[in-house]
């Protein structure tokens, strides 16, 4: 009986999640976080499109890709 009652209970909190609900007791390991609107331009190169926004020396997410590793690579040799 234990088991069946352990299953049926995984089916419910499956399908309350499949369905966008929330489970009242239950407490995730992990949040998903929201990712930020991306800027609007690369600081230096003023590109509006790239796969992965860095880190430069005007904050976080102000330099596309390319720039960026330019940018660290910069900052390693000094």
């Amino acid at each position: 009986m234990e088991q069946a009652e352990k299953d049926m209970r995984t089916i419910t909190q499956k399908r309350t999640l499949s369905q966008g609900g929330v489970l009242p007791s239950s407490k995730t390991k992990y949040k998903k976080r929201s990712r930020a609107t991306p800027p609007g331009k690369c600081h230096s190169c003023f590109s509006t499109e790239t796969p992965e926004w860095r880190r430069g020396p005007d904050g976080a997410r102000t330099l596309c890709n390319a720039c960026g590793l330019h940018y660290a690579k910069m900052m390693k040799r000094q």
